[in-house]
């Protein structure tokens, strides 16, 4: 019975598409600073849209780097060594006025700040540029850390200095790295394929979605699904875990995996996972439900009450085939 009622939820839970208006940086503005010189990195936001068509959000889109030169010497600042950090890893340079969409890959020349002198421009990651409708967009940057290494030279010394933000949403949940223009139609057809039951193709198209966009959270939280109503419950895991890996705050991926480990009689870890969720969305009826499951796996009949109450609080209908299982085995008549 239990088995039965976890199955029917993950079939029905996946529901995606949550609206993010506003992000803030932390710190709002990271600084640098050694014997040579004094940098700042504040973040441009604009109003971005993740997909060029649909949803808006304010987004930031680029730097305000500045730079004082504290010697009486010229400084050198080498853009094809200077490089936009997401993830935890560099990816690619970036581009800013007098350089074209198309050649912003290519080598540039070094600006020079003077002695004594400040230094300013806005930069733009090339990474973060796409062509579409026959115009060139910025696309947002973040959730998540982000930042660069800023590579600056002096008299043949060459001196790095790395600046990090954190980007976190104001309120909603929090969104993902925008999915290429290339890697939604897969992400789309997989959800076609997956509502008609054919997993196989669903988890093909999902695949290359990701094999596209890397960073694309809800085709690993997808596939995850399809994964799970197959029983290939480790690749499962693995998939909602990079979902969370990418964007952390997504409590519906916590629920999923929380599923999934219940399903391997994993009762902690399904419990910690349903915790998480509710942490990250106290009014998410259906994990008060699934971790009362959970107890009531550990003979802890008290808590899985507990459960079964907040989950009723917010308006869920439990299962009358677990109620009745709960009510026998601990006497209680709730």
């Amino acid at each position: 019975m239990r088995r039965n009622i976890l199955l029917s939820i993950i079939c029905c839970f996946l529901m995606f598409g949550c609206a993010t208006v506003k992000y803030k940086a932390v710190p709002p503005i990271q600084k640098g600073t050694n014997e040579y010189f004094k940098s700042t990195m504040e973040p441009v936001i604009f109003l971005s849209s993740v997909d060029w068509t649909s949803v808006y959000s304010l987004r930031p889109v680029a730097f305000a780097l500045t730079i004082l030169n504290k010697t009486n010497k010229d400084l050198e600042l080498d853009w094809n060594k200077t490089l936009f950090i997401q993830r935890g890893v560099t990816s690619g340079g970036f581009m800013f006025e007098g350089i074209s969409y198309r050649d912003r890959n290519n080598p540039k020349s070094p600006d020079i700040i003077f002695a004594n002198s400040r230094f300013w421009k806005s930069i733009y990651p090339n990474i973060l540029v796409k062509y579409y409708n026959k115009n060139w967009y910025h696309i947002g940057m973040g959730p998540g850390k982000v930042g660069m290494v800023l590579t600056i030279r002096i008299e043949g010394k060459e001196i790095r200095e790395k600046m990090i933000v954190d980007f976190v949403p104001l309120k909603g949940c929090a969104e993902v790295q925008p999915p290429s223009l290339d890697a939604k139609p897969y992400f789309n057809s997989g959800l076609a394929y997956s509502k008609k039951g054919q997993d196989d193709q669903a988890i093909s198209d999902f695949s290359k979605a990701i094999e596209i966009n890397p960073g694309y959270a809800k085709a690993y939280h997808a596939r995850g699904h399809t994964y799970a109503i197959k029983h290939q419950y480790d690749q499962a895991i693995s998939d909602f875990s990079k979902a969370i890996e990418i964007n952390p705050r997504d409590a519906k991926a916590y629920f999923s995996r929380g599923l999934v480990y219940e399903e391997k009689d994993q009762h902690d870890q399904a419990i910690s996972n349903f915790s998480k969720a509710i942490e990250l969305n106290p009014r998410d009826a259906a994990s008060y439900y699934t971790r009362a499951i959970a107890y009531f796996s550990k003979t802890e009949y008290d808590k899985a009450w507990d459960d079964v109450k907040k989950a009723q609080d917010l308006g869920y209908k439990i299962h009358p085939g677990f109620l009745k299982a709960l009510r026998e085995v601990s006497g209680e008549q709730k």
